[in-house]
């Protein structure tokens, strides 16, 4: 008993090993880019009760770099009980690039965050879109970075996310582990994807193409799903069997 365990231990060692060297031989390879490519872009934003996250996530998208007349940023309050709109709405006064809308709980049959992106889409008008949270910072070359990887066979790009760790002791080594942890998984999905098997990503850093998004019918189509981003990128990948890029860069790695 004590050898089958023993061989089973060092078949799934040997697996994970060989799984590990495609990641990284993937991650390896260069990405082709776009040069010189400034398409129209929105970007949406679901917000829900987020009234003490939103001031530090406008400052950065405010900053973007990236020309006005082709940026559009889209905020939906979605039913929220605070502040949050009344803040939107003074924000945007100040920055005409922002258009803010409203929507309560309806019986679309989606998540509440999938229904107030799939409005904001519907009222979008860039060519590629851009999805971020609430609670997220972005940095000024977060467009810059990742709309180069939108060459003619890629429909779905997307950037890393790192958790901003604040706290002491061991709630704060906890919290760095949790970081660590949260980038490794990140990793291993972009060298999967490189690999032409997308496994998961995360909607605060990623963007697509509206054409690949129409042809699925978008979030209405994909239906109700507890990962809802990730619904929707694989309904996109299995329709239009075009390439996915995950970009590990610091110009457009995105604080939560």
């Amino acid at each position: 008993m004590i050898n089958v365990v023993l061989l089973l231990f060092y078949c799934s060692a040997l697996i994970y090993l060989g799984q590990s060297l495609l990641i990284l031989i993937a991650l390896k390879r260069p990405l082709q880019r776009r040069i010189n490519y400034e398409p129209s872009v929105s970007i949406i934003i679901a917000a829900r009760n987020e009234e003490q996250n939103l001031p530090e996530c406008l400052a950065s998208l405010a900053n973007l770099d990236y020309p006005p007349d082709k940026l559009e940023i889209i905020i939906i309050d979605h039913d929220s009980q605070d502040g949050t709109y009344r803040l939107l709405d003074a924000f945007a006064r100040n920055n005409t690039q922002f258009k803010i809308f409203r929507t309560k709980e309806t019986s679309s049959g989606l998540s509440g965050k999938a229904d107030a992106v799939s409005l904001g889409v519907e009222k979008s008008t860039g060519e590629i879109i851009f999805l971020t949270d609430a609670d997220c910072k972005v940095p000024p070359t977060w467009l810059k970075s990742l709309i180069p990887y939108f060459t003619e066979n890629v429909d779905v790009v997307g950037g890393f996310t790192a958790l901003a760790t604040e706290s002491k002791g061991w709630k704060g080594l906890f919290e760095k582990a949790q970081c660590l942890d949260w980038l490794f998984l990140q990793t291993a999905a972009a060298g999967a994807a490189a690999l032409g098997r997308p496994l998961t990503w995360m909607g605060n850093n990623l963007s697509f193409r509206r054409s690949a998004y129409n042809s699925i019918g978008g979030y209405k189509q994909v239906g109700f799903s507890v990962t809802e981003d990730f619904a929707l990128l694989k309904a996109m990948y299995k329709k239009n069997r075009s390439a996915i890029r995950f970009v590990r860069d610091l110009k457009s790695l995105v604080l939560s």
